[in-house]
């Protein structure tokens, strides 16, 4: 299987830099880590699996740049739009719905974000640029769960649902399936994606814009808490100017104890 790698911060099993993990935390949340990590375990299984007839295109940034897709599969079956999550849990999902068991009442309970919906989204993203470039093919979204702490019952949901234990099988399949399309095609679909990319990246260079890829935590709707002009300046959200804060005041802390340290000693 081929990869095509467009992670702005190369994970690189985790070993990471401080000053990368604090970037990386600060620009796409705090599930950033996990997130990357999750990927990691997609992209082993699928591995072993999926021959040279398969890309994986690995964090890209479409449409707007606002939205982050996390994995697009691309092979003689078509076009798979997979959102990766390591989250556990009891969860429950019909068409559309995202529910999660309640440990104290025992009822299935909506949680946010929901993951169904914008696993459909990012696939409708992707079968824009497709359908805008005249191909016929329609993306297939998946959402896979690589914790092995999650459980997922479905009833006719609007995106298919695989846990980590059926993620070699799902690949398996794909790779002893009869063709839908020849390699030519194939070829052409990846194409399509990355020269999306390259035209989207030339755009903005010329309007004087740095390219960069979206917040993994991508919502189905604009923030509904009123940013200050420096916030939307500096396009954090709460959480992240909390941690830069949190960051800040501990090396203060750590100043003040040296030069305590100093005049004791002196």
């Amino acid at each position: 299987m081929k990869i095509l790698d467009y992670s702005s911060i190369p994970f690189e099993g985790g070993k990471l830099s401080l000053e990368d993990r604090i970037k990386g935390i600060l620009r796409f949340g705090f599930s950033w880590v996990a997130e990357m990590k999750s990927q990691e375990v997609i992209v082993r299984y699928l591995s072993r699996v999926l021959d040279n007839k398969f890309t994986l295109l690995c964090n890209t940034t479409i449409l707007d740049s606002s939205i982050l897709i996390p994995l697009i599969l691309i092979g003689p079956h078509g076009v798979t739009v997979m959102y990766n999550s390591a989250i556990k849990g009891v969860y429950r999902t019909k068409g559309e719905t995202w529910t999660k068991l309640d440990n104290i009442s025992r009822h299935y309970k909506p949680v946010k974000p929901n993951l169904v919906t914008r696993t459909t989204l990012m696939s409708r993203a992707i079968g824009t640029i497709f359908s805008s470039t005249g191909f016929a093919v329609e993306p297939e979204g998946v959402l896979v769960f690589t914790n092995i702490g999650a459980h997922v019952d479905t009833l006719r949901p609007a995106v298919r649902v695989i846990l980590v234990d059926a993620l070699e099988r799902f690949g398996a399949r794909m790779m002893q399936a009869q063709p839908s399309f020849e390699m030519e095609e194939v070829q052409a679909f990846v194409n399509t994606i990355t020269e999306h990319l390259e035209s989207e990246d030339e755009a903005e260079s010329e309007n004087g814009v740095v390219s960069k890829p979206a917040v993994s935590e991508y919502t189905e709707s604009k923030t509904a808490t009123t940013l200050s002009p420096l916030q939307k300046k500096m396009n954090f959200n709460r959480r992240q100017w909390i941690l830069l804060g949190g960051i800040v005041i501990a090396e203060v802390v750590i100043l003040l104890i040296f030069l305590v340290v100093i005049m004791l000693t002196a």
